[in-house]
């Protein structure tokens, strides 16, 4: 699929839709807890339905009721048999149940899409395999490996590099259903909004465990149980960041814009965008659970540490070209691991319209305020850079064409409906 933009003025309302974060946890803890768990108003996109699927295949049972997922689970029946898990395009169904699978007594088999083969996965496989996991590559077919029996009845001290914060959820998630006490020390921390997301939702799920300040050490006492819950998903602000931006860089004659189904509470890293882009003079009003936002103010350049909120990424770079002054993103090397490089994708297809952008020391982006123009460009699969694409197509003169665009489906499946609402002048075609 395509998306063909012209540039836009929008107003209206639109509404963020569910975390996918929030959502891909919330069924993989109902898959562990003994009982029945209920979740409220889940993302449906190919993630989710990448997680459902691993999970159903493990024993969990799920029923659909309107905007509801019943989840019925025994936490001794998850891993009894040989399973194979096709995690799609999803990185954190991956790390995380890769690191539950070690528990296993038999082989559980990982695959995916050619995409998820590039996502980093050395540094957890290591962690286990270090604590006497039974590791497997699969170098002779689209499999990606086997894992089982891990060490389970007696002390460990696991050691892990934390530049991903999901390798160190995966340890947390898995560690309290140990047999003994487990220990976790965390080289080169990073994404740490994510670590602390995880931990609220262990402690939400009654699980102890004792972490310093810093997030490099944490000590977790095995033989544990997840307890079921009820849990109603909140917004996703990584996905209301590309609602945001479509606004901001808009046409000059765009009125308000209102994103609800935003709870400013919420630990989601991303947040932090829309308090950044109000301190540098962007038009931003917090009002209850929306923000309130226009084209009519200017902002500043900036200099960010983009590992606070890493997915923001590409449209960090696409809003900083409508800055008044340059803008640095530092601190983003983790940014080349997601589902493309997006240091050097962002890059290729902002020049393709004209940015004035540059990539310095492999890990931040140096950015100069830039007319755009309409052209062919790539989402390289990835569907935050697609969305970033789009906003920058709202404000360039002429037409853009953006292809690869079914990936949006990944977290924001009526990203297209939510901008046609706010009359954006859009639409998709088959190639």
């Amino acid at each position: 699929m395509r998306y063909i933009i012209n540039p836009s003025n929008v107003s209206g309302e639109a509404f963020a839709p569910s975390s996918k974060s929030h959502t891909l946890r919330a069924i993989l803890f109902a898959s562990l807890a003994q009982g029945v768990s209920v979740i409220t108003n889940p993302l449906k996109s190919v993630d989710t339905e990448a997680m459902i699927n691993a999970c159903q295949n493990l024993g969990s049972i799920f029923n659909f009721e309107k905007n509801q997922l019943i989840i019925s689970s025994t936490q001794k029946k998850f891993f009894e048999t040989p399973s194979l898990i096709d995690v799609k395009n999803s990185g954190i169904t991956l790390r995380f149940l890769t690191a539950l699978a070690a528990l296993s007594k038999s082989p559980i088999t990982f695959t995916g899409d050619p995409s998820v083969h590039r996502r980093p996965m050395t540094p957890l496989l290591k962690s286990l395999m270090d604590a006497g996991a039974k590791i497997t590559a699969n170098v002779s077919s689209n499999s990606l490996f086997s894992i089982s029996h891990l060490n389970t009845h007696k002390k460990i001290d696991f050691s892990v590099d934390g530049s991903d914060s999901q390798f160190v959820s995966a340890l947390l998630i898995m560690l309290p259903l140990r047999k003994q006490i487990s220990t976790i020390s965390v080289s080169n921390p990073g994404e740490l909004p994510w670590v602390k997301l995880t931990l609220d939702w262990l402690k939400r799920l009654g699980i102890q465990l004792t972490a310093n300040n810093s997030l490099t050490h944490f000590s977790v006492p095995g033989n544990q149980s997840y307890r079921p819950f009820s849990y109603s998903v909140p917004g996703d602000f990584s996905s209301a960041s590309f609602l945001l931006g479509a606004t901001l860089l808009a046409g000059r004659k765009t009125g308000a814009v209102t994103i609800h189904n935003l709870n400013f509470n919420d630990l989601q890293g991303d947040k932090e965008l829309f308090h950044l882009l109000k301190s540098l003079g962007a038009d931003i009003t917090f009002n209850n659970n929306s923000v309130v936002t226009s084209s009519k103010n200017s902002w500043q350049g900036f200099s960010v540490d983009a590992n606070l909120f890493i997915d923001a990424v590409p449209i960090l770079a696409v809003l900083a070209l409508s800055a008044q002054t340059p803008s640095r993103i530092y601190n983003a090397k983790i940014a080349k691991t997601k589902e493309c490089d997006r240091l050097v994708c962002t890059t290729k297809e902002l020049k393709k319209m004209g940015a004035k952008i540059t990539i310095l020391n492999d890990d931040e982006l140096i950015i100069h305020p830039s007319q755009l123009k309409g052209a062919q460009v790539h989402s390289h699969n990835d569907h935050r850079l697609a969305m970033a694409l789009t906003t920058a197509a709202l404000r360039a003169k002429g037409t853009t064409v953006i292809h690869q665009t079914e990936c949006i489906g990944k977290s924001f499946p009526n990203f297209l409906e939510s901008l046609c609402k706010m009359h954006a002048d859009i639409h998709e075609e088959i190639e």
